[in-house]
């Protein structure tokens, strides 16, 4: 059986950002949500069946346009209200889809007549969504580009729908040191988050060496898997993404009760150790 499958966020979260994010979600369901997370996914997934299905602009508007209206409509028959992210209205998102994807097919699609340089030295299709696993994770890249004219040389990407212009490679590296373990016949010889909002690249930082991965992993890996762990006190927290997190009011780098948050942490894991019965 393979190991429970790590959204791309869980992992970056895990590895850089936020412990607390996880098991928040289990302990509190929110009365909002926000609208750019599922808008994010909504696009991801238009990207993903332009390479697997070929399908053309107008379709792949139509695709993100329909899943995120589905899940908007879904939140509200639940009660819940939406929020959109860094202050923009609901009535944006039809906005932000076209011109996400529309800037995604200028830049990246071989139909476009302004191609990138950087993406027109690589073959098309690209391959979307490539599988990555590790005893305890299981995740995956969004877009693997195989370099023309040079078998076994490849390009990682991974599309960035948020309005941050900067990320943390550190998921870059992370995907690098997993893949010769997982793709032993292709070499990553360049990575880079493309930004989505702006149509900027940002290129991975120079790769800290696999010992240093390895001990992020087994950091990653045991904040992925232990909740309790995730409760430690640590008053060095710096939350970048309060904007976005429904979790504001309880998290203890904010107003909530640390105590009240252990307490919960264990009745979940005690909880899941007995098969997730609540």
């Amino acid at each position: 059986m393979s190991p429970p499958r790590v959204s791309a966020t869980a992992m970056k979260d895990a590895i850089s950002g936020c412990l607390l994010r996880g098991v928040l979600d289990k302990m509190y369901d929110p009365p909002q949500r926000f609208g750019w997370n599922i808008l994010g996914t909504a696009i991801h997934s238009a990207i993903q069946h332009v390479a697997t299905d070929d399908l053309d602009l107008d379709q792949a508007i139509e695709h993100a346009h329909d899943l995120v209206w589905d899940k908007l409509q879904e939140w509200a028959k639940a009660g819940k209200s939406v929020r959109y992210a860094q202050g923009r209205g609901i009535d944006t998102i039809d906005q932000d889809i076209e011109g996400m994807l529309a800037g995604w097919f200028r830049d990246v699609h071989p139909d476009s007549g302004k191609r990138l340089p950087l993406y027109a030295e690589h073959e098309w299709p690209f391959r979307a969504e490539v599988e990555l696993s590790r005893p305890g994770l299981h995740t995956i890249v969004d877009a693997v580009f195989d370099l023309k004219g040079t078998p076994g040389e490849v390009s990682i990407v991974d599309w960035k729908t948020g309005g941050t212009p900067k990320a943390d490679t550190q998921q870059l590296h992370f995907y690098q040191w997993m893949w010769p373990q997982f793709h032993s016949k292709d070499r990553i010889s360049g990575a880079w988050f493309h930004h989505l909002v702006d149509g900027s690249r940002q290129h991975a930082d120079d790769y800290p060496g696999d010992d240093w991965m390895e001990y992020k992993y087994l950091y990653a890996k045991t904040i992925i898997n232990d909740p309790t762990l995730r409760m430690m006190p640590r008053p060095h927290w710096v939350c970048g993404r309060a904007d976005l997190c429904p979790h504001k009011a309880v998290c203890p780098a904010f107003d909530g009760d640390l105590h009240t948050l252990w307490e919960n942490a264990k009745l979940i894991t005690y909880d899941e150790a007995k098969g997730g019965q609540q």
